[in-house]
């Protein structure tokens, strides 16, 4: 149990650092589209949440989902008698869809249209697609190299 404890919590992080990454792309791409990006965050730096706080943020967020639900959700599913790929995809779909929620419930704004809302959403669906399809890629993995 304890290494199936450390595997999940090594994935979060490992998970976490994707997403990071993923967040500092667009970000890059944003500023080459966007030649005033730079002038608006320097104006707007009081503003912002500096880049080790975002990566905390999210790690916060994300690790007791980890261990809340992640963890009995597949323990439940291969009860049921799903397999890992199916339970894995169940799990990543799920999750992803409850975190973009909540990613565009957050970060939506009334100034927004309805087109800005619908890119906050996808932007949420793929990074947190890509957390979940990582994390739990990367637990398989790893598990199959712990002896039991």
């Amino acid at each position: 149990m304890m290494n199936r404890l450390l595997v999940s919590f090594l994935s979060v992080i490992l998970g976490t650092f994707v997403v990071y990454g993923i967040m500092k792309l667009d970000s890059f791409i944003y500023s080459v589209k966007n030649p005033e990006y730079y002038d608006m965050l320097n104006n707007s730096a009081a503003l912002a949440i500096p880049d080790l706080g975002l990566v905390l943020l999210f790690f916060i967020g994300v690790l007791p989902y980890q261990f809340i639900a992640i963890i009995p959700l597949q323990s439940l599913l291969k009860r049921v008698g799903f397999s890992i790929l199916k339970s894995s995809f169940v799990i990543v779909g799920i999750s992803t869809l409850i975190y973009s929620l909540g990613f565009t419930i957050i970060f939506r704004s009334p100034y927004l249209g309805v087109l800005d809302t619908i890119q906050t959403f996808g932007f949420g669906v793929f990074v947190f697609g890509v957390y979940f399809l990582i994390n739990l890629s990367l637990q398989q993995v790893l598990l199959k190299r712990i002896p039991k």
